[in-house]
């Protein structure tokens, strides 16, 4: 007898908590600031924020509105950037710890540079006579064979093969000469950032 009785009273519980459940309502303010109620939203609604009311009428939830494609892709735009600074602020502080490990004072920096830079512009110039070299040879192998088509003959094969040798020679060095004076830009530009950013960081310290 007893066990009907729970069963009862757990079927009117079941019974109530389904009837308050279904009595609940949505309740919106759509563009034009009129107000809807409905039990079931339809599709649109998820643009607004809604209530969920209980039979009193009083608020049991509220339900943002579910955000455009263009608010989504703008959320993530600024959560890439966030992250991307974030990244940026950690990369810096390595590099500070890095440049104050490795040097004491300004002159140290100062060093280090000339050091560095008179490597490259030792390259640079071996390379400025390597090229003087082979402008010079170019042009004494190009009046050569100006000389041998004027008489009328034809020049010899392997002498245009030494010209075309000439030439590439020339180009290669050219490139690479260019490619050293680049890193000297790049290596002055660096050092000259990392003094100055060493100067800030010995102004931070107490």
């Amino acid at each position: 007898m007893k066990c009907s009785i729970y069963i009862g009273l757990a079927l009117l519980l079941v019974s109530d908590l389904h009837t308050s459940v279904s009595a609940q309502m949505h309740r919106w303010v759509d563009a034009q600031g009129r107000t809807h109620y409905a039990d079931t939203p339809p599709p649109d609604a998820v643009g607004y924020e809604r209530h969920l009311l209980d039979q009193q009428g009083i608020i049991r939830q509220s339900i943002e509105r579910a955000k455009t494609p263009e608010e989504i892709r703008h959320e993530r735009r600024i959560t890439e950037e966030q992250r991307r600074r974030e990244q940026e602020r950690v990369e810096q502080r390595r590099q500070d710890a890095i440049l104050l490990k490795m040097f004491d004072t300004e002159r140290d920096i100062e060093i280090a540079r000339a050091d560095r830079l008179s490597i490259v512009e030792t390259n640079i110039q071996i390379t400025d006579e390597k090229l003087s070299s082979l402008h010079a040879q170019w042009a004494q192998h190009k009046r050569r064979i100006e000389a041998y088509e004027n008489s009328g003959q034809q020049v010899p094969d392997d002498w245009r093969e030494e010209g075309t040798s000439l030439q590439r020679q020339i180009a290669e060095h050219e490139q690479y000469r260019n490619s050293r004076a680049r890193e000297r830009d790049n290596i002055q530009a660096q050092f000259d950032a990392d003094l100055q950013r060493f100067r800030e960081l010995r102004a931070q310290r107490p």
